[in-house]
C-alpha cells in the first residue's frame, strides 16, 4: 500500500504521503461531488422540461373537454327543442285524425 501511494504522490516521507493521500481523497470526492450536482441539475432540467409539456398537454385536453362540453350542452338543447317539437306535432295530428274522424259520421 505505501509503495502506491509513493507512486501516487513521489514525496518521500510517511507523513507526506498521507498528506498527498489524503489530499487526492479530497479532490476526487470534490469531482464526485460535482459530477453529481451537474447529474442532478441535468435531471432537474430533463423533469422541468417534461413536466411543462404534460401541463401543456392537460390544458389543451382541458379546453378541448371545455369545447367538448359547450358542443354537447347546445346539443342537449336542440335535441329537447326537436323532442317537444315532435310532441306537440304528434298532439296536433291526433286532433286532426280527431276532428276527421268526426267530420266522417
Amino acid at each position: 500500500m505505501s509503495q502506491l501511494l509513493f507512486v501516487l504522490c513521489p514525496i518521500a516521507s510517511l507523513e507526506n504521503q498521507d498528506l498527498c493521500f489524503y489530499m487526492r481523497l479530497v479532490v476526487l470526492m470534490y469531482k464526485s461531488d460535482q459530477k453529481l450536482q451537474d447529474v442532478t441539475l441535468a435531471k432537474t432540467t430533463h423533469w422541468g422540461k417534461i413536466k411543462a409539456m404534460l401541463e401543456e398537454k392537460i390544458d389543451e385536453l382541458s379546453q378541448g373537454l371545455h369545447r367538448v362540453a359547450s358542443d354537447n350542452a347546445a346539443l342537449t338543447r336542440s335535441l329537447q327543442e326537436r323532442s317537444e317539437m315532435i310532441v306537440k306535432i304528434s298532439e296536433e295530428r291526433s286532433k286532426a285524425e280527431a276532428d276527421v274522424e268526426k267530420l266522417k259520421d
